[in-house]
């Protein structure tokens, strides 16, 4: 049995005026197990945080948490955002399927609450091949439009 963990780091990017992302957690699937043969895409829910085997013939084994994102500006504030995953590298054997936020998109709007916060909770499918191996990281980029 070959373990593999998936981390991935965080970048942020912004536009407009005065606002921010602030980076509560970084998303990791946690520890899996890449499949004997072929390709397993691990599912990382927005909401409960679990990871969830899409399809292949893989195992999770735990550790798995989603990102999550307070975004700030003013009270009201419409925003859109957007959720990527970088390339793992070449030979890693681990590929970002989808990147998601609250929910299973990639990007998405809201409107800050009366504080001017909203939170942003990011998940994703990554795709764990039967060569992959030991730690495996990516960066995950949010960007948002603060109107």
């Amino acid at each position: 049995m070959r373990l593999v963990f998936l981390m991935v780091a965080a970048m942020a990017a912004i536009s407009a005026h005065a606002s921010g992302i602030t980076l509560v957690t970084s998303p990791s699937w946690g520890i899996v197990v890449a499949p004997s043969s072929g390709t397993t895409n691990y599912a990382l829910s927005t909401s409960t945080g679990l990871v969830s085997v899409l399809s292949g013939s893989g195992l999770s084994l735990g550790g798995s948490v989603p990102g999550e994102y307070l975004l700030s500006g003013l009270s009201g504030e419409p925003i859109s955002w957007s959720v990527s995953i970088a390339s793992f590298g070449s030979g890693s054997g681990v590929s970002a399927v989808q990147a998601y936020g609250n929910g299973t998109s990639s990007s998405g709007s809201m409107v800050l609450n009366l504080l001017g916060t909203g939170v942003l909770n990011v998940g994703g499918v990554l795709g764990v091949s039967s060569g992959a191996n030991g730690l495996n990281s990516a960066v995950v980029t949010v960007s948002v439009n603060f109107q």
